[in-house]
């Protein structure tokens, strides 16, 4: 029932909530089953648009839904800003880090924080509607994390950088969590559907397919489990190389596709395994280089990045064959979003990137102020990050320090994009969301 005269922000609540309701793919990877394709065109040329600041570290993917991009950031807000200029139209605030991306679904905005919580807010006005709370946050722990001394101490891994992002489906709102359970929550209420406990830490992303979840852990295994129950349907076993290095685990989404389901780890491999069975089908071996991001399926395609090695890899889906090939600059942990004939995604270097999907190269780049003043105290002429970065790393500080002050200080962007209206939308290390493109014919400074 409409109130009588309502007021102007009355109606702009009430045209928000109706678009945010009837929008789609509003959430990582944009569609449950992880495909990573937007529908929206997007941009020939990455320029700068508009800038949001936080009072933090963006390293949570950015998703848009009707008018809105909703993100969080390493200030403890979940924000919703207007897709056109930047302008701040809420924020939530949590009791810790948001680190990856949000999802939206019948008015409401779903996002995880550090604080081992699920958070349901309203689309429109971000007011809080539920609250789950899991049994705790953590970060990967073993002995001897990336050759650190005493060998035998037990650390939390400084590369576990990422949180899970929640995935929509059905009604359900399903995702991994530190204390190395999957969560399946009634999307309307936030009440508990089933749990399901794994080996380790879970900070993959869950997708969902054929009334199937699909999501690695850090115990180095990939699950397939009903979406109902959660009941175990069948896992496989991911190899590794060098235990001393975290040569294990899967921080990779999954895509499913054609009856596969494709997905990368951390022991070098990318792996395509019959969706039913859990069969592999073909494993592509990337040289010795972390898989973190996740892929994209587009045409009989399946794309991703790869970290210490830096490219941008095109696969046949069928044989695994490598079909196509671009370099960039900089780990990449960053996931690729397709629209159009292009892929755009981030670096360690600060840098966003597109590339042609037939020839695998570079069309556009932008970087951030950061990456620009600082690039060659960080990377070689390889785009590679020099060597000296991480001299004198033997302790878990140490390297914590070269992450945080030398590399983030170009602005990383290990944010995955996305794409609505011809725009790119990415959040960067240095306190910003970003929005690329072709120069608006209007603009507007952010609020």
């Amino acid at each position: 029932m409409l109130l009588p005269n309502p007021s102007p922000a009355a109606l702009a609540a009430l045209f928000l909530a109706s678009a945010l309701t009837l929008s789609a793919g509003a959430q990582f990877r944009s569609t449950p089953d992880g495909r990573g394709v937007e529908s929206a065109r997007g941009p020939e040329s990455l320029q700068l648009r508009w800038k949001h600041q936080t009072q933090g570290p963006v390293i949570s993917s950015p998703v848009t839904a009707g008018a809105l991009v909703f993100f969080g950031s390493h200030d403890n807000q979940l924000r919703a800003v207007e897709a056109r200029t930047g302008r701040l139209q809420w924020s939530y605030t949590t009791g810790g880090d948001i680190a990856s991306a949000p999802a939206v679904a019948d008015g409401l905005v779903v996002a995880l924080s550090r604080d081992g919580k699920c958070h349901a807010v309203d689309a429109a006005s971000g007011t809080a509607i539920w609250t789950f709370e899991t049994g705790g946050e953590s970060r990967y722990t073993r002995p001897g994390v990336c050759y650190t001394q005493p060998f035998t101490e037990t650390v939390p891994d400084p590369w576990d950088l990422f949180l899970s992002s929640p995935v929509i489906s059905q009604g359900k709102v399903v995702f991994g969590s530190g204390d190395s359970h999957l969560y399946a929550l009634d999307l309307k209420t936030g009440a508990l559907l089933w749990k399901f406990k794994t080996g380790d830490v879970v900070h993959a992303s869950p997708v969902a397919a054929d009334g199937v979840v699909y999501c690695g852990s850090f115990d180095k295994t990939f699950y397939a489990l009903d979406e109902k129950t959660g009941a175990l349907i069948w896992s496989f076993k991911t190899g590794s190389d060098d235990a001393r290095h975290l040569m294990e685990g899967i921080l990779s989404a999954a895509v499913v596709a054609e009856g596969s389901v494709y997905f990368g780890a951390r022991d070098a491999k990318f792996y395509c395994l019959d969706a039913k069975t859990g069969t592999p089908r073909w494993v592509y071996d990337a040289g010795g280089t972390w898989i973190v991001a996740s892929p994209v399926y587009l045409e009989g395609r399946v794309y991703f990045c790869t970290s210490d090695s830096h490219v941008f890899i095109g696969l046949d889906a069928t044989t695994g064959k490598e079909v196509s090939r671009g370099s960039f600059k900089g780990f990449g942990l960053s996931s690729p979003i397709i629209a159009g004939k292009t892929a755009y995604v981030g670096s360690f270097a600060g840098e966003c990137y597109a590339f042609d999907l037939v020839t695998g190269k570079l069309t556009s780049v932008f970087s951030t102020p950061g990456q620009i003043a600082r690039q060659d105290a960080i990377f070689d002429s390889n785009g590679a990050v020099r060597n000296e970065v991480f001299v004198g790393c033997d302790s878990l500080d140490d390297t914590i320090v070269a992450i945080r002050t030398k590399l983030f200080s170009v602005g990383t962007m290990i944010s995955s994009p996305t794409v609505a209206d011809g725009i790119v939308f990415i959040g960067s290390a240095d306190g910003h969301l970003y929005a690329l493109g072709e120069p608006a014919a209007e603009s507007a400074s952010p609020k």
